[in-house]
């Protein structure tokens, strides 16, 4: 799991005024790209998960778009 902060005020409000599905369109925009280092590291291709904070409470988590040869998740 990477933890991500959301350090702005009104990026946070907007992120959980939002409905399930458009909060989880916001994580996606936290998960690094397919070819990045972390995603290399993973182990059998488990889902990289992401926890998004702000203020140390948790907005969402959620995992990150794997390859979609594998299937979505």
């Amino acid at each position: 799991m990477v933890d991500v902060d959301v350090t702005k005020v009104p990026h946070a409000k907007i992120i959980r005024s939002r409905n399930k599905r458009i909060q989880y369109s916001y994580l996606k925009l936290a998960c690094p790209p397919l070819d990045a280092p972390i995603r290399r590291a993973l182990v059998d291709g488990s889902p990289l998960w992401i926890n998004l904070h702000f203020e140390g409470a948790t907005i969402l988590e959620g995992a990150c778009p794997s390859d979609t040869k594998n299937g979505y998740l």
